[in-house]
């Protein structure tokens, strides 16, 4: 699997300038080993404030034209159910397990079965548990301050890019570039 990784060795960098370790993974179900295309570890990431490097995978699956059916038109409409209301859930619990009870499953087309699956897990979710409303005015989420550290951050980004991505405290822009990061880091945390 290692030969298809580009990027880095390494998906971790400590912050007392250690040896840089390879803790993060993607765990892979080993039948869908020959379907991974590829896999990387990405050194740039605009807005990673962790010293965890990202990972990314590529699986090659079937063709999905059979999802389509399942998503909404112009593309999945992203919904946040309220979970937290124990009567909900068991309502939720009880009508799932007796729609998917009610369902005849064409198990030699996993594509259809996979389609009344989720078809039955959303329209029940619909019907019995409540969403979550978004409320921007509890949570004032970007001001100037988050403005101008995001600029700051961005063009110490550029500068440690310009510089070669070293990764040694003893570099300039690096220390610079992660200073910024703290910063705007630590100023988001004080704004949620």
């Amino acid at each position: 699997m290692l030969d298809l990784c580009e990027g880095p060795s390494y998906s971790f960098i400590p912050y007392n300038d250690g040896n840089p370790s390879s803790i993060d993974h993607i765990c892979v179900h080993e039948t869908l080993l020959s379907d991974v295309i590829q896999c990387s570890v990405s050194d740039d990431a605009p807005l990673n404030i962790s010293r965890h490097l990202p990972l990314f995978m590529t699986i090659q699956l079937p063709s999905a034209q059979s999802y389509t059916s399942v998503i909404p038109e112009g593309g999945c409409a992203k919904s946040s159910y309220n979970w937290s209301k124990p009567n909900e859930r068991e309502q939720y619990r009880l009508k799932l397990s007796n729609q998917l009870q009610a369902v005849t499953f064409d198990y030699t087309n996993v594509d259809s079965t996979y389609d009344s699956i989720v078809q039955c897990i959303t329209v029940v979710a619909e019907e019995c548990v409540s969403k979550r409303v978004f409320k921007p005015y509890l949570k004032p989420y970007w001001n100037n301050e988050l403005k101008r550290l995001h600029a700051v951050n961005r063009q110490k980004r550029a500068v440690w890019i310009n510089s070669g991505r070293p990764r040694s405290n003893d570099s300039p822009s690096y220390r610079d570039y992660k200073d910024a990061n703290r910063q705007f880091s630590a100023e988001n945390e004080n704004v949620c």
